[in-house]
């Protein structure tokens, strides 16, 4: 009897967040940032469309894409003609990510040469293969992908 109401209040959870995923806006609501991390100058956007999922259970793996900045300005920030190249990129893995609600992108931070794109994803090994899809196209970026479990969303919760 008490296993049977247990296994209906986790079904009406799960369907209760499934409901909350569908309806974050991925793109409007961005904040930007800039000042200093570590000492060193930063713009940082942070995705304040995510608010409501923030330290979800199903997002509790963090996935950082960090593109190094082949020419980066002394201030460690990259130049007008690389910042048309970042945002190619990161137009291409946004969506490859995002495809399904599997990943969500939370925070894009630049600073001391390197841009980072960190992501919360429900399936990591799912979303490295889809970003070793998109790594042939891109084969002139120096590009390294990094992983591990965040279910409070530091990075997130750093910035926003």
């Amino acid at each position: 009897m008490v296993s049977v109401a247990v296994a209906q209040l986790l079904s009406v959870r799960r369907i209760a967040e499934r409901q909350k995923i569908m309806n974050i806006d991925l793109d409007s609501k961005w904040s930007n940032l800039s000042g200093e991390v570590n000492g060193k100058r930063a713009y940082i956007r942070v995705n304040a469309g995510l608010r409501p999922l923030a330290g979800s259970e199903r997002y509790a793996q963090e996935l950082i894409v960090s593109v190094r900045l082949q020419q980066p300005k002394d201030n460690g920030l990259p130049s007008d003609e690389e910042l048309v190249i970042l945002d190619d990129f990161e137009d291409a893995l946004r969506p490859l990510l995002q495809e399904q609600m599997e990943s969500l992108l939370a925070v894009v931070m630049t600073t001391d040469g390197f841009r980072d794109f960190i992501f919360y994803t429900s399936d990591m090994n799912s979303a490295v293969r889809r970003f070793q899809t998109l790594q042939p196209s891109f084969g002139n970026l120096q590009i390294d992908v990094s992983s591990k479990p965040d279910k409070q969303w530091t990075q997130y919760e750093r910035f926003s």
